[in-house]
């Protein structure tokens, strides 16, 4: 039997208003979320708020300022730990002299 294919996304911007609610319908579907914000304390709330409300498990936070170049690696490098190197298509968008890459593509992972 074929494995099933994992579904991820990364939703920035996510602490509250139409982010949040992204986030919940994406992790109502069947994704893996990554909540970013740049705020660490209101990302989290948010987070907490989710899971209170049956998510737990397919929410995950990290904090992303798109203006700081080192906040963007380092979702970059969390994203290859906890998900994988497989990213599909990439795209690359720069905001502010930042580069950030959108996957376009839904990941599979294999154990």
């Amino acid at each position: 039997m074929a494995e099933a294919t994992k579904r991820y996304a990364v939703v920035n911007g996510a602490n509250k208003g139409i982010g949040l609610e992204t986030v919940r319908q994406l992790a109502s579907n069947g994704f893996t979320v990554v909540l970013t914000s740049r705020d660490e304390k209101r990302g989290l709330e948010a987070v907490e708020k989710l899971k209170e409300s049956g998510l737990s498990g397919q929410v995950v936070f990290h904090q992303l300022d798109v203006a700081s170049s080192a906040t963007v690696a380092s979702l970059a490098a969390f994203i290859k730990t906890q998900f994988g190197d497989n990213y599909g298509e990439e795209e690359v968008i720069k905001e502010r002299k930042v580069k950030l890459c959108i996957f376009s593509e839904i990941v599979s992972v294999t154990s």
